[in-house]
């Protein structure tokens, strides 16, 4: 995988395409090359073809394939995919249901840099969810997503420092450093926080 390709779960796979036969042709090309990619050991094209298989995009929609193909991926040490086989392994989705599985890989995904699986990994060790409950790991993990940028992580590691709870020590200068940074990003919770302690005017700027 090259360092600048990104997994797009989004896309239309090959842009539109119509019935002719040679948009057909063209198509079935292009799943066959991104085919081979994937059996080269490019994780993005790994992913791609997932996704065509998820989704039923260009060709019959195959959980288990799909399912197959995120896992080459995650094996492979692409974070998406690691979070995308965990959801599977959770759901038993094109696989059968393992929540042991579903939470090594959530936890590899986030470890591997995830941002959208160290909010999740942080959420389940608060809530005891497949996890131990952790209260001092969820909150390395909320702050692990809020220094990534995470506006949700930003806003529970305000909350988890402003009352202490579970071994994990009250903290209202850090609190409130959480809510600014929230705020910043233009979130209205953070704002209202803010103001009801005095510290800034109800629209995010300072008193």
């Amino acid at each position: 995988m090259g360092a600048t390709e990104v997994f797009d779960a989004t896309k239309n796979f090959g842009g539109p395409h119509n019935d002719g036969e040679g948009d057909k042709m063209t198509l079935e090309q292009e799943i066959a090359g991104l085919r081979e990619k994937a059996e080269s050991g490019d994780s993005t094209a790994m992913c791609e073809i997932a996704r065509l298989y998820e989704y039923g995009d260009g060709v019959e929609r195959n959980a288990p394939e799909a399912a197959k193909w995120y896992l080459e991926a995650a094996e492979s040490g692409y974070p998406d995919a690691m979070l995308e086989i965990a959801r599977r392994y959770e759901y038993g989705d094109g696989v059968a249901r393992n929540i042991e599985e579903a939470a090594k890989w959530l936890r590899s995904a986030a470890e591997a840099g995830e941002i959208s699986a160290m909010r999740e990994l942080a959420r389940r060790l608060e809530d005891g969810d497949g996890f131990e409950a952790n209260l001092r790991e969820a909150a390395k993990w909320y702050r692990e997503a809020a220094e990534a940028g995470d506006l949700i992580a930003m806003l529970e590691l305000a909350h988890i420092n402003n009352g202490g709870y579970g071994g994990v020590e009250p903290d209202p200068e850090e609190a409130v450093k959480w809510l600014r940074r929230a705020a910043e990003l233009g979130d209205l919770t953070a704002r209202r926080e803010l103001s009801d302690r005095g510290l800034n005017d109800g629209d995010g700027e300072d008193l």
